[in-house]
């Protein structure tokens, strides 16, 4: 198997061999161990202005009060399947099907509340219901049952390149996708240089954004939201695609953003970034939640579990 990554954990705990690109080229080759180090003594020697942070831990705010509350909140969709049945008849003994709808639950019976000052991490396999909780969060999508109610203006990141035009330059689309974020054009040229800056493709700004790599786009997409500075900032995935430098101030960006916004929400697949960024932790599992506490507690909860799945 060959798996592609920015999780230098996996890498360390899973593969047998690994393989570092820069530019094009091979950088290293070998045990998962040596070649990770290499990469970080390079990513560590070629930052620029310090790209990268070493992250300390986010301090909850005490005594904060709900800002996000999501009461029995479920999804539901209509599926078509097909049931096998003996035919009758002149085709008696035969087999044929027939189309019948199944419902599934995406999300069923969700109870939280995120508080005040909360940095919470939504965390879980593929397919059990993060994106879509994400979605009911911001207003996207309505749930079939339950509510969800918000104190503030939420900005959704849900998906890396949202909103953006892949025949436009990056530069057009900075307005474009800022726009759509509810960013007034007036401000948008305000801050317009602070967001090329932080996501550090300056170079490649009069570019059409189909030339872009999914790293370039998920570093514009970031930098475009985080100039929002929201009340609830929602993130889905949005720190997956992109390189380690940028990965750490992306994280400390979040981090800086919790002096003004009121509670931010983030679905990853990345362990560390849980433990140390979140203040909090929710494990979703076929649409339910399993586990809603300390992000130490919440990540070897589902650890353990992804174990015993694979026994």
């Amino acid at each position: 198997a060959i798996v592609v990554t920015h999780q230098m954990g996996f890498v360390e705990e899973h593969c047998t061999r690994a393989l570092w690109i820069d530019n094009g080229a091979v950088g290293a080759a070998g045990s998962p161990d040596e070649v990770v180090g290499l990469y970080k003594e390079h990513a560590e020697r070629t930052s620029k202005k310090a790209r990268i942070v070493h992250l300390c831990e986010t301090q909850p705010r005490p005594g904060g009060y709900g800002v996000v509350k999501a009461r029995n909140v479920g999804v539901k969709y209509s599926l078509m399947g097909s049931k096998n049945r003996n035919a009758g008849g002149s085709n008696k003994g035969k087999k044929v099907w027939r189309k019948r709808k199944a419902d599934f639950w995406a999300l069923r019976d969700v109870n939280f509340t995120v508080n005040e000052g909360d940095v919470v991490g939504i965390i879980g396999a593929n397919g059990a219901g993060k994106t879509t909780l994400c979605r009911v969060l911001s207003g996207i999508l309505k749930s079939d049952q339950g509510e969800v109610s918000v104190d503030g203006d939420i900005t959704a990141l849900l998906s890396l390149g949202a909103g953006f035009n892949y025949q436009l330059t990056g530069k057009d689309n900075v307005y474009l996708n800022g726009m759509m974020l509810g960013i007034p054009k007036r401000k948008l040229k305000n801050v317009y240089g602070d967001i090329v800056e932080f996501s550090e493709i300056e170079k490649f700004m009069d570019q059409p954004v189909k030339n872009y790599s999914s790293g370039m786009r998920a570093r514009l997409g970031f930098s475009i939201a985080a100039s929002l500075r929201p009340d609830v900032f929602i993130i889905d995935e949005a720190l997956s695609v992109g390189d380690m430098s940028f990965y750490e101030k992306a994280s400390a960006k979040i981090q800086e953003l919790m002096e003004c916004a009121k509670a931010v929400i983030v679905v990853t697949h990345n362990m560390t970034f849980v433990e140390t960024v979140c203040t909090r932790a929710l494990w979703l599992d076929e649409g339910t939640i399993r586990f809603d506490g300390s992000p130490e507690e919440a990540v070897e909860t589902y650890r353990e579990s992804v174990k015993i799945g694979n026994k």
